[in-house]
């Protein structure tokens, strides 16, 4: 859950600088419409039914959003560790990002990101501190010409090294659509590259892994609002149901 937890905060990190293409949250997530908040519940057939017959909630995700359609502040809540998160970000007068305060209520600490802007390579840098002050690590998001981001670099901390821990990079086509995304550490050790194709309703994604010998192929449906934006989202290896998200919008009015 950390991981998915991680990957989507690098997601949401939109690139609004002067002279280049910008785009917000709501389009990095491909929400239409003016949303104004969404609370997002994971179901997962993992839980306590052995069979499946039941679907046990694993997690919920609250996202807030401000007029500019960016994230303000996030609740993330994990069932399993009882684990609970808020993340509140802020912008400056121009609506760029340029900080957040993460805070881990579970284990009771938290730390603060500051973020840096280059025009001309299309980056943002992420430099996390703990409360004390202590380097907790450095992030680089790098995005294309449309502002979609393209590459994320994860850098361990100051103090040890600072060396690269791993590499997320993404792929689209001329629509914007995500059709492949790759994940590897420095030595290539661990990775996974992942395929995505199909239509908005039905919709495809086969990885390959480092330690598995055949491609895996998860599906996944979608039902949409009236506005255009998923609300349930479920997740199939095979026959087998394996997650099912659901999403309650709301919309400003």
């Amino acid at each position: 859950m950390k991981t998915i937890f991680l990957l989507f905060i690098l997601i949401c990190i939109h690139f609004n600088l002067e002279g280049q293409i910008s785009t917000t949250d709501l389009e990095q997530m491909n929400l239409k419409s003016s949303v104004e908040s969404i609370i997002e519940t994971t179901l997962s057939a993992t839980g306590k039914s052995k069979r499946n017959k039941r679907m046990d909630t694993t997690s919920q995700i609250t996202y807030l959003f401000n007029k500019d359609g960016n994230i303000k502040q996030e609740c993330w809540k994990f069932n399993a560790t009882e684990d609970s998160t808020t993340i509140h970000t802020y912008y400056n007068e121009q609506g760029i990002k340029t900080s957040n305060l993460y805070i881990d209520h579970s284990n009771k600490f938290q730390n603060t990101n500051q973020f840096t802007h280059d025009t001309i390579q299309r980056t943002i840098t992420s430099f996390a501190f703990s409360e004390q002050g202590d380097s907790v690590g450095k992030d680089v998001y790098t995005f294309n010409a449309k502002g979609f981001i393209i590459e994320h670099q994860t850098y361990g901390s100051f103090v040890v090294g600072g060396k690269l821990l791993y590499t997320y990079q993404w792929e689209y086509d001329r629509t914007n659509f995500n059709i492949r995304t790759h994940y590897f550490t420095p030595d290539s050790s661990v990775y996974r590259t992942s395929l995505h194709y199909g239509t908005r309703q039905y919709l495809l994604s086969t990885s390959i892994l480092s330690n598995t010998s055949k491609p895996i192929t998860y599906r996944y449906l979608y039902v949409y609002d009236k506005k255009g934006n998923w609300i349930k989202k479920t997740t199939m290896q095979g026959k087998k149901v394996t997650f099912i998200e659901l999403r309650s919008i709301t919309y400003r009015s």
